[in-house]
Protein backbone atom coordinates (compact mmCIF):
# COMPACT_ATOMS: atom_id res chain seq x y z
CA UNK A 1 0.00 0.00 0.00
CA UNK A 2 1.32 3.45 -0.79
CA UNK A 3 1.87 6.49 1.39
CA UNK A 4 0.62 9.86 0.22
CA UNK A 5 3.05 12.75 0.59
CA UNK A 6 1.62 16.23 -0.01
CA UNK A 7 4.33 18.27 -1.73
CA UNK A 8 3.79 21.74 -3.14
CA UNK A 9 0.01 21.43 -2.96
CA UNK A 10 -0.05 18.10 -4.87
CA UNK A 11 -0.26 14.55 -3.58
CA UNK A 12 2.49 12.09 -4.48
CA UNK A 13 2.23 8.36 -3.87
CA UNK A 14 5.29 6.70 -2.39
CA UNK A 15 5.34 2.93 -2.90
CA UNK A 16 8.05 0.29 -3.04
CA UNK A 17 6.82 -2.49 -5.27
CA UNK A 18 7.80 -3.62 -8.76
CA UNK A 19 9.16 -0.37 -10.20
CA UNK A 20 11.27 0.40 -7.12
CA UNK A 21 12.52 -3.20 -7.04
CA UNK A 22 13.64 -2.94 -10.66
CA UNK A 23 15.50 0.33 -10.04
CA UNK A 24 18.93 -1.14 -9.33
CA UNK A 25 20.40 2.12 -8.04
CA UNK A 26 17.97 1.94 -5.11
CA UNK A 27 19.01 -1.53 -4.03
CA UNK A 28 22.69 -0.71 -4.49
CA UNK A 29 22.39 2.53 -2.51
CA UNK A 30 20.62 0.74 0.36
CA UNK A 31 23.18 -2.05 0.58
CA UNK A 32 26.01 0.47 0.51
CA UNK A 33 24.37 2.75 3.08
CA UNK A 34 23.38 0.07 5.57
CA UNK A 35 26.67 -1.75 5.14
CA UNK A 36 28.71 1.36 5.79
CA UNK A 37 26.51 3.16 8.30
CA UNK A 38 26.10 0.14 10.56
CA UNK A 39 29.34 -1.69 9.78
CA UNK A 40 30.92 -0.84 13.15
CA UNK A 41 28.32 -2.76 15.13
CA UNK A 42 30.24 -6.03 15.02
CA UNK A 43 33.75 -4.66 15.58
CA UNK A 44 34.27 -6.80 18.68
CA UNK A 45 33.51 -10.02 16.79
CA UNK A 46 35.69 -9.02 13.85
CA UNK A 47 38.68 -8.19 16.01
CA UNK A 48 38.50 -11.19 18.32
CA UNK A 49 41.97 -12.65 18.81
CA UNK A 50 43.80 -9.71 17.25
CA UNK A 51 46.53 -7.66 18.82
CA UNK A 52 45.61 -4.22 20.14
CA UNK A 53 47.34 -2.56 17.17
CA UNK A 54 45.32 -4.68 14.74
CA UNK A 55 42.10 -3.97 16.62
CA UNK A 56 42.73 -0.23 16.47
CA UNK A 57 43.46 -0.40 12.72
CA UNK A 58 40.27 -2.38 12.04
CA UNK A 59 38.16 -0.04 14.18
CA UNK A 60 39.59 3.02 12.41
CA UNK A 61 38.82 1.49 9.01
CA UNK A 62 35.27 0.62 10.10
CA UNK A 63 34.72 4.12 11.49
CA UNK A 64 36.00 5.73 8.27
CA UNK A 65 33.68 3.48 6.27
CA UNK A 66 30.78 4.33 8.58
CA UNK A 67 31.39 8.07 8.17
CA UNK A 68 31.45 7.59 4.40
CA UNK A 69 28.05 5.86 4.53
CA UNK A 70 26.49 8.48 6.76
CA UNK A 71 27.89 11.37 4.73
CA UNK A 72 26.21 9.85 1.67
CA UNK A 73 22.80 9.96 3.39
CA UNK A 74 21.43 12.84 1.25
CA UNK A 75 22.26 11.07 -2.02
CA UNK A 76 20.91 7.76 -0.71
CA UNK A 77 17.69 9.39 0.49
CA UNK A 78 17.19 11.02 -2.91
CA UNK A 79 17.75 7.72 -4.73
CA UNK A 80 15.37 5.83 -2.44
CA UNK A 81 12.76 8.60 -2.64
CA UNK A 82 12.90 8.57 -6.44
CA UNK A 83 12.52 4.79 -6.50
CA UNK A 84 9.40 5.08 -4.34
CA UNK A 85 7.84 7.54 -6.76
CA UNK A 86 8.39 5.38 -9.86
CA UNK A 87 5.38 3.08 -9.43
CA UNK A 88 2.79 5.84 -9.65
CA UNK A 89 4.66 8.83 -11.07
CA UNK A 90 7.49 7.39 -13.18
CA UNK A 91 7.55 6.79 -16.94
CA UNK A 92 5.07 3.92 -16.65
CA UNK A 93 2.90 5.80 -14.14
CA UNK A 94 1.42 9.26 -14.65
CA UNK A 95 4.77 10.65 -15.88
CA UNK A 96 5.05 13.43 -13.26
CA UNK A 97 8.50 12.28 -12.06
CA UNK A 98 10.51 10.66 -14.84
CA UNK A 99 14.02 11.62 -13.73
CA UNK A 100 16.02 11.78 -10.54
CA UNK A 101 16.46 15.53 -11.17
CA UNK A 102 12.69 15.96 -11.01
CA UNK A 103 12.66 13.97 -7.75
CA UNK A 104 15.35 16.31 -6.41
CA UNK A 105 13.09 19.30 -7.12
CA UNK A 106 10.32 17.55 -5.16
CA UNK A 107 12.75 17.02 -2.27
CA UNK A 108 13.51 20.76 -2.28
CA UNK A 109 9.81 21.53 -2.18
CA UNK A 110 9.19 18.88 0.50
CA UNK A 111 11.91 20.47 2.66
CA UNK A 112 10.36 23.89 2.18
CA UNK A 113 6.89 22.56 3.05
CA UNK A 114 8.18 20.80 6.17
CA UNK A 115 10.80 23.19 7.49
CA UNK A 116 8.66 24.06 10.52
CA UNK A 117 7.60 20.56 11.55
CA UNK A 118 11.15 19.19 11.83
CA UNK A 119 10.86 16.58 9.06
CA UNK A 120 12.26 18.70 6.24
CA UNK A 121 15.66 17.02 6.16
CA UNK A 122 17.34 14.03 4.50
CA UNK A 123 17.38 11.90 7.65
CA UNK A 124 13.61 12.11 8.11
CA UNK A 125 12.96 11.68 4.40
CA UNK A 126 15.08 8.51 4.47
CA UNK A 127 13.16 7.33 7.54
CA UNK A 128 9.82 7.88 5.78
CA UNK A 129 11.05 5.91 2.77
CA UNK A 130 12.49 3.00 4.76
CA UNK A 131 9.34 2.85 6.87
CA UNK A 132 7.26 2.59 3.68
CA UNK A 133 9.65 -0.05 2.34
CA UNK A 134 8.89 -2.08 5.43
CA UNK A 135 5.16 -1.67 4.96
CA UNK A 136 5.46 -2.66 1.28
CA UNK A 137 7.67 -5.67 2.19
CA UNK A 138 10.30 -4.30 -0.21
CA UNK A 139 13.23 -6.11 1.41
CA UNK A 140 11.47 -9.47 1.04
CA UNK A 141 10.30 -8.78 -2.52
CA UNK A 142 13.79 -7.89 -3.69
CA UNK A 143 15.42 -10.73 -1.77
CA UNK A 144 17.50 -8.26 0.24
CA UNK A 145 16.27 -9.65 3.54
CA UNK A 146 17.62 -13.08 2.58
CA UNK A 147 20.87 -11.70 1.19
CA UNK A 148 21.49 -9.48 4.21
CA UNK A 149 20.39 -12.24 6.60
CA UNK A 150 22.63 -14.79 4.88
CA UNK A 151 25.51 -12.35 5.03
CA UNK A 152 25.00 -11.87 8.76
CA UNK A 153 24.72 -15.63 9.30
CA UNK A 154 27.86 -16.29 7.24
CA UNK A 155 29.75 -13.55 9.04
CA UNK A 156 28.78 -14.94 12.45
CA UNK A 157 29.83 -18.44 11.40
CA UNK A 158 33.28 -17.22 10.38
CA UNK A 159 35.63 -17.74 13.26
CA UNK A 160 39.21 -16.63 13.49
CA UNK A 161 41.62 -19.56 13.62
CA UNK A 162 42.33 -20.43 17.21
CA UNK A 163 45.47 -22.53 16.62
CA UNK A 164 47.62 -19.73 18.09
CA UNK A 165 46.05 -20.45 21.48
CA UNK A 166 47.09 -23.26 23.78
CA UNK A 167 44.56 -26.09 24.02
CA UNK A 168 42.49 -26.00 27.16
CA UNK A 169 43.44 -28.57 29.77
CA UNK A 170 39.99 -30.10 30.27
Amino acid sequence: MYKILPIGGKDYKLEYTVEASLYGDCTEALIDFFGKAFGTSNAEELTEGMSEEQKIAVRQALLKNSISGISNLPQTALTVFYAGLLEHHGPEGDGKVTTKAEAKELVRQYFEDHKDDGTGNFFDLMFICVEQMGEDVFFDKTGLSKVLGAGQTAQKSLKRPQDHKKPSGK
